[in-house]
């Protein structure tokens, strides 16, 4: 818990204990009180860490505040901190201790940066627990824009959904049959890691011979069962030609392995790409947003070329959410 105080100033502290996020991941994972989250908030700024053991003992609640990749996590200069960025800084805080590994070779040395990996790897797996409690405790209710919108466009059966979620709020709209949850459900283990196998990073990483810096690599977790290998023999081997609809994916670069088989494709001949329903009064909003995943989408595809012929436009683009 000292560490907690040093996350930056004693300012930025207080920020990240009073993020809502961070708010609802104590109240929700471990069914909390708001009083209780209020009583533990006030202990935290008055330094009484060790009131807050001997009130917490093992609790979830007290995972989340030792937990140092979670607090680097919430500590991030970035107002639309998410989830999604749980990869990511996973990724760069493995970077930086595959580094150590490859510059420091004395024993005690690979040692030390090796106990930092596993306790790292160790930060991931209660995150990856706390993350499937959180999104557990959220209500879904549906959106009508967003029912209408599968109306119109997925009436059709030959449609096949890769689900990049990792709850069942896609069924609340339609039953959907060829739905692959590539990541997993709330119900099952989840798919939590970094899926960029072509990065120098990553061949730097695979080189040093320590398994633990591999681990957490979506390759491996792909091979846990049979969903990865049915995108391609229940679609996209069987179909000489496909389009994309890119629905709700940032098309960040923690899946680029995936995505760039399936978008990258000689066979893939029209990618949709949808304007953000919340901003239709906003247009500057609606293209700043819709550059980003044009921006995503680049660092993907090998040839922009491709890119330009095969993405919607922005005056073309339809609008979902």
């Amino acid at each position: 818990l000292d560490k907690f105080n040093n996350v930056q100033k004693e300012e930025k502290a207080i920020n990240i204990i009073d993020d809502d996020n961070f708010k609802s991941l104590i109240v929700n994972s471990d069914g909390s009180s708001i009083e209780q989250y209020t009583n533990i908030r006030q202990k935290l700024i008055s330094n009484k860490k060790s009131e807050i053991s001997d009130e917490l003992n093992d609790k979830v609640i007290f995972k989340i505040i030792s937990n140092n990749f979670l607090k680097k996590l919430f500590a991030l200069d970035d107002n639309t901190i998410g989830w999604f960025n749980v990869e990511e800084l996973y990724f760069q805080e493995l970077n930086i201790l595959s580094k150590d590994w490859i510059k420091n070779t004395d024993t005690n040395s690979r040692k030390a940066t090796h106990d930092r990996i596993v306790k790292l790897n160790n930060e991931l797996k209660d995150i990856e627990e706390l993350l499937k409690k959180y999104l557990s405790s959220i209500e879904f209710e549906c959106k009508n824009s967003i029912e209408d919108f599968f109306l119109k466009n997925f009436q059709n059966n030959n449609v096949y959904i890769v689900n990049f979620n990792y709850t069942d709020s896609l069924n609340s709209y339609n039953s959907f049959t060829n739905v692959n949850s590539i990541h997993g459900k709330l119900s099952e283990e989840i798919i939590l890691g970094f899926g960029n196998d072509m990065s120098q990073e990553y061949q730097e990483m695979k080189n040093t011979g320590n398994d633990e810096l591999i681990k957490n690599f979506k390759t491996l977790k792909y091979m846990r069962d049979s969903r990865y290998q049915k995108i391609f023999t229940n679609f996209v081997d069987v179909h000489s030609n496909y389009e994309v609809m890119v629905l709700g994916h940032s098309l960040g670069q923690t899946d680029k392995t995936l995505l760039s088989e399936i978008i990258d494709n000689e066979k893939c001949s029209k990618i949709h790409l949808y304007k953000r329903a919340d901003f239709h009064n906003k247009k500057e909003e609606q293209l700043f947003e819709y550059n980003k995943l044009v921006m995503s989408l680049m660092r993907n595809m090998k040839d922009e070329s491709t890119l330009r012929k095969k993405v919607t436009n922005f005056e073309h683009a339809q609008s979902f959410g």
